[in-house]
């Protein structure tokens, strides 16, 4: 019987620990509080979501430039997938 080593897990979403309440807040004020993809705004009724362009899962960092405010239907609709016009 083969003994397979336990792998460490725990800097696998440590890129995704980074995101402060001030470049979160400063992602949503350069995209004017609006889903870049919708246009949809909380005055709409929308729940905005600051969502990884380039997901953390594909390499992609917690940086202002990767970095994009959607509404919850379009970021829960993108799932991990990259494609950065827009939903696949």
């Amino acid at each position: 019987m083969r003994v397979i080593p336990d792998i460490d897990y725990s800097g696998a979403q440590a890129e995704r620990g980074k995101m402060t309440t001030k470049l979160r807040y400063a992602v949503m004020q350069r995209d004017q509080f609006r889903c870049v993809l919708c246009g949809a705004t909380v005055d709409n009724g929308a729940k905005l979501h600051v969502n990884h362009i380039i997901p953390v899962s594909k390499g992609g960092k917690t940086e202002m430039h990767n970095l994009r405010t959607l509404c919850d239907r379009c970021n829960l609709g993108k799932g991990a997938s990259y494609n950065p016009n827009g939903m696949n």
